[in-house]
């Protein structure tokens, strides 16, 4: 598994430099344990680009689980409760 966060050293719309940490699976401990971390040292638009530069696979996992064109909050709760028909007043 491989994470990546944007280092806050520009503006929010501004290429940045990214810390990428990758992890492996550990199945003893069936937990995934930090293996290698590093930060780029150039600035990218974005995490995947940073990853692609340094020849990192990318599957963004959050993009099967989110559909970004069909849900209008961060997590989709919000999106659910309007599905619903559970909005506050």
């Amino acid at each position: 598994m491989i994470t990546w966060k944007y280092q806050d050293d520009a503006a929010h719309y501004d290429p940045h430099r990214y810390e990428i940490i990758i992890y492996k699976w550990n199945p003893k401990s069936m937990k995934f344990i930090s293996a290698t971390e590093l930060m780029t040292k150039m600035k990218f638009k974005d995490g995947p680009s940073a990853l692609k530069h340094y020849g990192l696979p990318l599957k963004n996992l959050r993009d099967d689980i989110i559909k970004v064109e069909e849900d209008i909050g961060t997590l989709g709760a919000e999106d659910l409760r309007l599905q619903s028909g559970m909005t506050e007043k």
